[in-house]
């Protein structure tokens, strides 16, 4: 029967089923509003009571402070009459409306002058708030009593005057408490109002409305909740019965006096305007149910139907049919808003289009660079593990050869034998130089390289570099030479191992291309980089006090008392053009001149010192002319080493490995060797062989532990990669079993030809407390004996 009514008739009905539960919220809105208006108005009568309250201390206080400055008066003036003391007394009265009554008494209670000539030498010792201040109290406000004279109800308040803790005087003044609440009455500003003094025993001390109730004796009931603020709490009470009218009362705690304040007002003349505004919520509301009911017969045509047709259009659009046009016409609000849909639906159809070609495109190119991801992944994994074997398989026979050539040097041979294997220890170091580029260039790329900060000395890192292309400069008479500043501390705290490969790099690249004159090493400190561009950088004042940090930082101007060390290598060699000075830096790219292609090269060295520069934060480049020689120049930051002393860390000992072979020729040591390959063997053996060293040697890991089970070593040196069982996991059941027996762990220096950072890693996963890269030399096993073995 709905469906048959007409759209009128239908909005009608659904106005009403609106409006009933609207109107019937409204009334509980109004009654909800009126009982807000009922806690206002409890609100607002609190704080009328809290003011009263605050008022009274107040003007007790001021009290108080009026008989301080009587006494005072009477004190100073010690040679005035008696009875012109109580002359001023009167006077003051007549000025006062609520003190009846202004009395002075001398130290035992008897009244020396008084406002009230009655009272004249009589003692009030016994009365208690005279008592109590003769005990010693400063202040005392007495219960409420009747006035032997006027039969008023008053309020005695007593003050203590002392001198040095002595009691001189006592100022008595008497508040009249009917004249004390008239002084209240102007703060009940609403007609109906009563407003009450209730003391602490319940009884009323003041009444607005009957001014004589305390001499009736009138006392509140026990069971009354008025009681209750006497005990310091808050009472407001919406609806209170007296006798036929009803009243809302507040009863505020004067919690100081032990009093309580009450104010009471009728509910109809508190609430009056709060009815009258319910009933023109009321109105109000009928006239908005009956505007709404109009409008809707107005609105059914013009909105209703326009509306209906753009939501099903939108409906339509929601599904995914974007050919829908709402055929809306007109020029009214929902006639432009109509068409403005139409047309975003239309861009809206051409951008859903090109999103979805552009989706498909990024979903085949996400698959590509997936697919590329994982083969350059692959492919990355391929190249770490083939560099890792041929690491090791490199690296172990060119110990084999370093060592053997290390030991025939130290025996007694021919010049022309030791000739040829200083040659021959050349040419082995020129081969690790080139797998080590390799190795460096590969983990730089990987970003794996990482820097090893310690102590080390210029001088000698400098000089130790220097050796290494001497033999070569010598024999193509080249003169070598340096020159480090003398403002440089002596020791520095930095990575000395890169520092010695960066110098030794472009040393080599000098030697290599200089036929004639000379090479120069030129050491100095820098205060900011921009200068290391000139060829005439300007010096830093000469710091004669070389352990004085203080100079440094004033002489550097640098932060943490870093210095940046700046280090210029001119050679007289064929030199640079500018073309190539731009890709000599690059990987795998040389100078394209003939000089250079005769000189061949991997092409990597000035590569992995660029990165290694830009590491150790600094700059590298150079500055070069064809046919005039080559300056390199380039920047690292380090740290003075007295900055790392004040760290509490070891000192830099330059003389410890005389001290460990001290060490090692007056203690008896037994080594471990653990090693598969004979020629290792025997290098090693070599490099070990001492007069109080008992060396054994294990040729895996489970002979290895055989030995450990009947032996106690001082020290273990385990190759990596064995048979049967390898360096790894005998490593990992050596700790096991110290653990389990409670022994002390025994030093176990990895032997490694893998340099890697993983291997190095995987060593100190596996218990090892430390690694030697192979090839090593006798020098590399006495700082592993300096370090484990001294301590």
């Amino acid at each position: 029967m709905f469906r048959r009514l007409s759209i009128k008739a239908k909005l009608i009905i659904i106005n009403l089923i609106v409006i009933i539960p609207v109107t019937v919220l409204g009334i509980i809105n109004i009654r909800l509003d009126f009982d807000k208006s009922i806690e206002y108005v409890m609100n607002t009568k609190l704080d009328l009571a809290q003011a009263i309250s605050s008022s009274l201390m107040n003007y007790i206080g001021e009290v108080w402070i009026k008989g301080q400055d009587i006494s005072t008066y009477i004190v100073s003036n010690p040679d005035l009459p008696p009875d012109d003391i109580n002359q001023y007394l009167k006077k003051l009265m007549d000025h006062q409306d609520v003190i009846q009554t202004i009395t002075w008494l001398n130290p035992k209670g008897v009244v020396l002058n008084s406002s009230r000539d009655d009272l004249l030498q009589v003692s009030l010792c016994h009365r208690e708030y005279i008592k109590k201040i003769i005990q010693g109290e400063d202040t005392c406000i007495s219960n409420i009593i009747v006035s032997l004279s006027t039969g008023d109800p008053i309020l005695p308040v007593s003050v203590g005057i002392r001198n040095e803790d002595e009691l001189v005087g006592i100022m008595l003044l008497v508040i009249n408490i009917q004249k004390l609440g008239e002084k209240f009455d102007k703060y009940c500003f609403q007609q109906g109002d009563i407003f009450q003094f209730i003391d602490g025993n319940g009884k009323i001390l003041y009444h607005s409305s009957i001014p004589d109730i305390y001499l009736t004796g009138y006392q509140l009931s026990k069971n009354d909740p008025i009681r209750n603020s006497l005990k310091g709490k808050t009472i407001k009470i919406k609806e209170l019965k007296n006798k036929d009218m009803q009243r809302m009362c507040i009863s505020y705690p004067i919690e100081k006096i032990g009093w309580a304040v009450t104010i009471s007002s009728r509910y109809d003349m508190a609430l009056n305007q709060e009815y009258s505004n319910m009933i023109y919520w009321i109105i109000a509301l009928m006239a908005v149910v009956g505007s709404s009911i109009t409008a809707a017969f107005f609105l059914n045509g013009y909105i209703r139907k326009p509306m209906l047709k753009l939501r099903s259009a939108a409906k339509i659009v929601a599904s995914g049919d974007y050919t829908v046009r709402t055929g809306i016409d007109g020029k009214d609000e929902i006639a432009v808003t109509a068409k403005v849909f139409d047309t975003m639906v239309g861009v809206l159809k051409d951008k859903i289009s090109d999103l979805k070609l552009r989706e498909t495109q990024l979903e085949q190119s996400n698959k590509a660079l997936i697919e590329a991801k994982a083969e350059a992944d692959k492919a990355n994994f391929a190249k770490s593990k083939f560099l890792s074997n041929m690491s090791h398989e490199i690296r172990t026979p060119v110990n084999g050869i370093i060592g053997f050539v290390d030991i025939m040097l130290r025996t007694e041979i021919s010049e022309i034998q030791k000739s040829y294997l200083t040659h021959m220890k050349l040419a082995s170091n020129m081969l690790l130089i080139i797998i080590n580029d390799i190795l460096d260039y590969s983990k730089i790329q990987s970003g794996k390289l990482t820097l090893d900060e310690s102590p080390f000395r210029l001088s000698e890192l400098i000089e130790e570099t220097v050796a290494l292309v001497y033999h070569k400069a010598y024999e193509k008479g080249v003169t070598l030479s340096k020159t480090i500043r003398e403002d440089i501390p002596p020791v520095l705290v930095g990575d000395p191992i890169r520092l010695k490969q960066i110098i030794a790099n472009i040393l080599s690249n000098s030697v290599k291309f200089t036929d004639q004159g000379y090479i120069h090493i030129d050491v100095t400190a820098c205060t900011t980089k921009h200068q290391i561009q000139s060829d005439f950088v300007e010096q830093a004042e000469v710091i004669k006090d070389s352990n004085s940090m203080d100079s440094y930082k004033k002489a550097y101007s640098l932060e943490d008392s870093k210095i940046i060390l700046h280090f210029r290598i001119t050679d007289t060699g064929c030199g640079i053009s500018k073309e190539n000075q731009d890709i000599i830096f690059k990987p795998f790219t040389q100078d394209r001149s003939n000089q250079s292609k005769n000189h061949g090269g991997t092409g990597l060295g000035l590569t992995i010192c660029y990165e290694l520069v830009k590491i150790m934060d600094g700059e590298i480049g150079v500055i070069s002319e064809v046919g005039k020689g080559s300056t390199f120049y380039f920047t690292v930051t380090v740290e003075p080493y007295i900055q790392i002393q004040d760290r509490n860390e070891k000192p830099f000992d330059v003389n410890k490995d005389k001290e460990t072979r001290s060490t090692i020729n007056h203690h008896k040591l037994r080594v471990l060797l653990v090693e598969d390959n004979e020629i290792n063997i025997m290098v090693a053996k070599e490099h070990l062989n001492f007069d109080h060293i008992i060396c054994d040697v294990a040729e895996d890991g489970s002979i290895a532990l055989q030995y450990m089970e009947n032996e106690v070593y001082d020290i273990i040196f385990m190759d990596c990669q064995m048979p049967v069982m390898d360096g790894f996991q005998t490593t990992r059941e050596i700790r096991r079993r110290e653990k389990e027996n409670k022994r002390k762990s025994t030093p176990i220096i990895a032997l490694t030809a893998n340099i890697f950072s993983e291997e190095v890693d995987k060593c100190k996963a596996a218990g090892m407390d430390d690694y030697i890269s192979k090839p090593f030399t006798r020098e590399d096993i006495l700082k592993v004996f300096h370090k484990y073995l001294n301590e």
